[in-house]
């Protein structure tokens, strides 16, 4: 999905503060040098865009969205899967039923 029309204006107006909040939000941990040399590339990035923006290009499609295009979908039908020993036959580990896998998030 594509920005709304004056997206790079909205976000050309956001100081440096707001921008390490933007990232905070993002999870993104950046150093207070990160943050100024990022914060100034994405202001040049957003006044490029504004150029474009502003340029008047006569019989142009404003936003093209892939997602709307009509494509092809095949019929729904039921399909049996397998039972849950099938499943688990295969399975290097197995409790209760279940898979057991190694934990990878801690407490």
């Amino acid at each position: 999905m594509f920005a709304p029309k004056n997206c790079a204006m909205i976000f050309s107006r956001m100081d440096e503060k707001e921008f390490a909040h933007l990232a905070k939000l993002a999870r993104l941990n950046f150093t207070p040098e990160e943050t100024e040399k990022f914060y100034h590339q994405i202001q040049e990035v957003l006044a490029h865009i504004q150029r474009i923006e502003a340029l008047s290009l006569p019989g142009r499609v404003e936003y093209f969205f892939p997602n709307q295009q009509k494509r092809p979908l095949r019929p729904d039908f039921v399909q049996h899967g397998f039972t849950q020993q099938q499943a688990l036959a295969n399975a290097p580990e197995k409790k209760g039923g279940l898979f057991t896998v190694p934990r990878v998030v801690k407490e």
